[in-house]
């Protein structure tokens, strides 16, 4: 008895998806309402059209800036100023009746001084030393 491979043309069913042109306009509006509530949030949060074509605000700053780095010398340790040894203690301050995320502490830097100097400096970046 043979066997019949053959396929019914009727009974073949159309590749990918079949989507109704109501869906089909849904899905466009929605993809163009989300690029255009993209462009109003990045507009909003950055300063596009606060500027008035005015920039001398952002050339001064640049302007300090660049003058503040001229200004900068060398900051580190002469050579004849040699640290041995370092000692700290830091408390922070993260429970209890103190808690406004701080920390107190204590340094201690024994350094050895090996010629003359008239300068060591020690970096405090907004830090309050007592």
């Amino acid at each position: 008895m043979p066997i019949d491979f053959s396929m019914d043309t009727a009974e073949k069913r159309p590749q990918g998806y079949l989507v109704s042109r109501r869906t089909a306009l849904a899905l466009l509006a929605a993809a163009c309402a989300v690029v255009v509530l993209t462009a109003v949030i990045t507009h909003n949060l950055s300063n596009c059209g606060k500027s008035n074509g005015d920039h001398s605000v952002l050339n001064n700053a640049l302007q300090q800036a660049v003058q503040a780095q001229t200004k900068v010398k060398d900051v580190r340790l002469p050579r004849s100023v040699v640290p041995d040894s370092y000692q700290v203690r830091l408390v922070p301050h993260l429970w209890g009746e103190n808690t406004n995320f701080t920390f107190s502490g204590q340094i201690t830097i024994r350094v050895n001084v090996t010629s003359d100097t008239d300068n060591i400096t020690l970096h405090a970046n907004a830090l309050t030393v007592k």
